[in-house]
């Protein structure tokens, strides 16, 4: 919804300084190499990026607040606490475009990781075949949508929980989610709010945590591994998870 022009603008930011929060969260430009030089693809990726926000944030219905200042640029900017709702609505456009969380390279991850994974725990190329097999199995075994309801039933029960006790939930049927993930769950919880409460302190504004999401993907990224010889391996879908948990402050945080 666009605002009446006024002068305080200090709550509001810049399509280009929204650009910018989109690339640390998505991860959307090719590095330049230092070279001040800006790719032709960059240089395109921004044009769109520019004209599919200023479509979206003009279409009232999406209340998404916004002000267009009167200077020779036409500059639209944009309300910081209407961030979130322009993310969730320009998430799958932004995700196919993302260097990092499309299709292509969350599989291109997944399969250089368990290569890796793999190359510490097979005797020889006959030995992890049969491994590979073994995990293609298991993974066939299982039903991801339902998983993804569990956890995110889970989750939701656990929103506000200081010590979430994953092990005493129905999540406590599969193997992986046993005391040792439990700690490292809440252990790297309390490092998070650590963390937001950090950066609280330096912008002086209030920010959100979505901790049921977090649980959820963090539950669904162990979730997506499984136990050989001892050693975790991981299942193709993992990085969907674990880019997003790297990243918390963008992913989890509004």
């Amino acid at each position: 919804m666009e605002l009446k022009n006024f002068e305080d603008y200090s709550n509001y930011v810049s399509i280009s300084e929204v650009i910018k929060i989109f690339d640390k969260k998505y991860k959307l430009f090719e590095n330049n190499n230092n070279s001040g030089i800006v790719s032709k693809y960059n240089a395109n990726l921004k044009d769109s990026l520019k004209k599919k926000i200023t479509v979206t944030i003009k279409e009232q219905k999406n209340g998404i607040d916004y002000v267009k200042q009167t200077n020779d640029k036409r500059q639209y900017l944009i309300s910081y606490q209407s961030i979130p709702t322009l993310m969730r609505l320009l998430e799958n456009y932004v995700i196919d475009r993302s260097i990092t969380m499309n299709d292509q390279a969350l599989k291109k991850r997944d399969d250089a990781i368990q290569s890796r994974q793999l190359s510490n725990i097979s005797k020889n190329r006959m030995d992890r075949s049969l491994i590979v097999t073994k995990i293609q199995n298991k993974m066939r075994s299982i039903d991801f949508d339902q998983l993804d309801n569990e956890a995110a039933e889970v989750a939701d029960k656990m929103a506000y929980d200081w010590l979430p006790k994953i092990t005493e939930t129905d999540l406590q049927k599969y193997e992986q989610i046993n005391s040792d993930f439990e700690k490292q769950l809440i252990q790297s919880l309390q490092l998070t709010k650590l963390e937001i409460t950090f950066q609280n302190g330096l912008q002086h504004r209030y920010t959100e945590f979505d901790q049921a999401g977090y649980i959820k993907d963090y539950c669904l990224r162990e979730l997506h591994t499984v136990q050989i010889r001892g050693k975790r391996i991981i299942y193709r879908g993992y990085s969907k998870y674990d880019l997003k948990l790297q990243n918390p402050l963008y992913w989890y945080c509004g």
